[in-house]
């Protein structure tokens, strides 16, 4: 049991903790302009939001053989710091599409974040191909 941002923690502050992991919510669009029957192209948006993970001790029994251990009383709750996430993602996608075949590849790129987000580029390959099985 330590805070976020604790370089290293002793084994002794382990405890067996409750964990309520925060609701969240995504939505991604990619709205498409048919370039030709086989090809489109077009601009990708996602955004993801995610509240705070909250931790507690599955009993009191738990946090007092944690302070014995460490010497030092420690909330659950500090576990809690940083659990929250917010990004907001753009980009641009191409897809083909023919009879049996699909392929699709996308960029996006994170502009905005709050909390423990990496500031990433987000790149996906689909390839998807179908076959009568019978």
């Amino acid at each position: 049991m330590a805070p976020f941002d604790a370089l290293l923690v002793p084994a002794t502050a382990t405890a067996n903790l409750q964990w309520d992991p925060g609701d969240y919510a995504a939505v991604d669009v990619a709205p498409l302009v048919n370039l030709s029957h086989e090809f489109a192209a077009g601009f990708t948006a996602g955004y993801f939001s995610k509240t705070r993970d909250h931790y507690a001790y599955r009993s009191a029994q738990d946090s007092i053989d944690l302070a014995a251990r460490t010497g030092v009383p420690t909330a659950a709750s500090v576990l809690d710091a940083g659990t929250a996430q917010r990004w907001l993602r753009l980009g641009f996608a191409v897809t083909y599409h023919a009879p049996g075949v699909e392929g699709g590849f996308s960029i996006e790129q994170t502009v905005t974040g709050a909390g423990v987000v990496p500031a990433a580029t987000v790149y996906r390959i689909v390839f998807r191909t179908s076959k009568k099985l019978f």
